[in-house]
């Protein structure tokens, strides 16, 4: 199985050194989680630090491009979209994600930047990691693992955005997050068996589809 390697400007410590603190903050809305920071170049002044909503609401955007926007969501099937975790609608900070990555399905669900962001940085970091190269001859429980871990990331971050509000709902996602968790990593551990005893070409003689 092939491995991803995080490269060294993907890293906690990298990314704050960029920031040149170790306590960075969004100039206008005031988030200092790393992860959904990012520096917009000023043409005479220094560099702003800004979450990737304030990034993207500070951009203008015309007619035609909502629309368009809008018409991407929904022929993704969301004709009211809002992001999973906040519920925010603001089409300007929008964006598609890949649940379980776009090489391995083409299922997505609405987030706004700063979880998009936040969501790529735990996929890229996280027991995602390897399955998020493209690999033709990826098998079905492999592709099943990503797909469990993608929600799983998707739970997680809805039980932290509950937290403060509905505790037993924060609760309840932790706990499916989890068993997803170690249902994905059963469905690796199980595709390694089956890969030892039965060959790397063991699920070809399936002839269903993969579902998407």
């Amino acid at each position: 199985m092939s491995t991803f390697q995080p490269s060294d400007d993907q890293s906690p410590t990298r990314k704050l050194l960029r920031f040149g603190t170790d306590a960075p903050q969004c100039a206008i809305c005031h988030s200092n989680d790393a992860r959904t920071l990012c520096q917009v170049k000023q043409s005479e002044s220094a560099d702003l630090t800004l979450c990737r909503n304030c990034k993207a609401k500070r951009k203008s955007v015309s007619e035609k491009g909502v629309t368009r926007k809008i018409k991407r969501f929904e022929d993704a099937g969301y004709f009211h979209a809002v992001c999973v975790i906040c519920s925010d609608s603001n089409v300007q900070v929008l964006e598609l994600d890949h649940m379980a990555n776009k090489a391995n399905s083409a299922l997505s669900e609405p987030l706004c930047a700063n979880h998009h962001a936040i969501k790529s940085h735990v996929a890229e970091s996280g027991l995602m990691a390897v399955l998020r190269l493209r690999d033709p001859d990826r098998t079905a429980l492999a592709l099943e693992a990503a797909f469990d871990f993608g929600l799983a990331t998707i739970l997680g971050m809805m039980a932290v955005s509950d937290g403060s509000e509905n505790a037993s709902r924060a609760v309840f996602f932790a706990t499916v997050a989890l068993a997803l968790v170690a249902w994905g990593l059963w469905n690796l551990a199980a595709d390694d068996h089956f890969k030892n005893v039965l060959g790397p070409g063991y699920d070809r003689a399936i002839p269903a589809e993969i579902p998407r």
